[in-house]
C-alpha cells in the first residue's frame, strides 16, 4: 500500500507472486488457504467471494503410468526441442512423485531449463483453454507441483516431520 498498491491489488500480488506453500495432507492445504483469505478478508471485505485463491498445493496422486497415459495426448502446442530428454526427465520426476507422501518437500528434481519452459507451456495452455479434459488434471497438479519444487525462493518455512523414525516406511 505504501508502494501506491490498492490493497486488493496488493493482496493479490502476494498470493500471485510471493506466497506458495506445499502440504502433504490436502486437508491442511485447505485449512492453509481458508486462513490465508480470512486474513486477506480482514484487510480487504472484497475477499470473502474467494475471487483468487492463494496457491496452496498438496501432494498429487499421480504416477509414472498415468504420466504414460496423457503426456502423448497432452498436446500444448508448445514442442521442444529435445522431446525424448523432456519426456525421460519428466518420467523421472513422475516415478519420484510417487513417493510424495513420503518424501513431501525434499524431492530433488532434476529437470532442465527446456523442460520447466514445457511445464510453464503446458500450465498455461491447461488454465487458458477449455478445451483440455478434467483427465489432464492430475498431470497438470503434477506438473505444478515440479514447478514449485524446482524454483528458488528467498524464504522457506517448513514444518519438521512429526513422524517417529519407527513409523516410517523403506
Amino acid at each position: 500500500i505504501e508502494e501506491g498498491y490498492s490493497r486488493k491489488n496488493a493482496i493479490e500480488d502476494i498470493f500471485k507472486y510471493n506466497l506458495t506453500g506445499v502440504d502433504l495432507d490436502t486437508r491442511a492445504k485447505q485449512l492453509a488457504q481458508f486462513a490465508l483469505l480470512l486474513k486477506a478478508c480482514q484487510k480487504d471485505p472484497s475477499f470473502a467471494d474467494a475471487h483468487y485463491m492463494p496457491k496452496v498445493l498438496d501432494m498429487p496422486k499421480v504416477d509414472r503410468y498415468t504420466f504414460k497415459d496423457t503426456f502423448g495426448h497432452f498436446d500444448c502446442a508448445y514442442k521442444i526441442e529435445s522431446n525424448q530428454r523432456c519426456y525421460e526427465e519428466l518420467l523421472e520426476a513422475f516415478a519420484l512423485l510417487e513417493q510424495a507422501d513420503n518424501l513431501g518437500s525434499i524431492i530433488k528434481f532434476n529437470i532442465s531449463d527446456s523442460t520447466q519452459e514445457y511445464i510453464i507451456k503446458c500450465i498455461e495452455a491447461y488454465v487458458n483453454e477449455p478445451k483440455f479434459e478434467s483427465s489432464f488434471e492430475s498431470l497438470i497438479h503434477g506438473y505444478n507441483l515440479i514447478l514449485t519444487l524446482t524454483k528458488k525462493y528467498a524464504a522457506l518455512v517448513m514444518n519438521p516431520p512429526y513422524m517417529r523414525a519407527a513409523n516410517m516406511n523403506d
